[in-house]
């Protein structure tokens, strides 16, 4: 099972999109478990995961993460704005299908 961390804002549309994603996943017959925390959170638990996805709002953060994750094999990896605005769950998936 791959562990996927997703670190946002709490907002409807990344809760839309973690499900759209959970069922593309699905649909694909994916062994995909995917947290949404914020940042805090999700660094306190970072080690707990193999996957850190950012959202295009967060691309900011992208080099501090990538160092973290130089620390251990975690994919870091940002959304692109066009499959996050439109809330394409399948799209997001191949992000983290594609960083295996």
């Amino acid at each position: 099972m791959k562990k996927v961390l997703l670190i946002s804002i709490p907002v409807i549309a990344t809760t839309i999109l973690s499900k759209r994603m959970a069922d593309a996943a699905k649909a694909q017959q994916l062994d995909i478990e995917l947290t949404i925390l914020a940042e805090s959170e999700g660094l306190a638990r970072i080690n707990e995961f193999d996957v850190l996805l950012l959202p295009p709002y967060l691309r900011y953060l992208l080099n501090r993460r990538k160092n973290l994750g130089a620390k251990r094999e975690l994919v870091v990896k940002v959304i692109d704005s066009v499959p996050f605005g439109n809330l394409d769950g399948e799209a997001v998936l191949k992000i983290i299908t594609d960083a295996a």
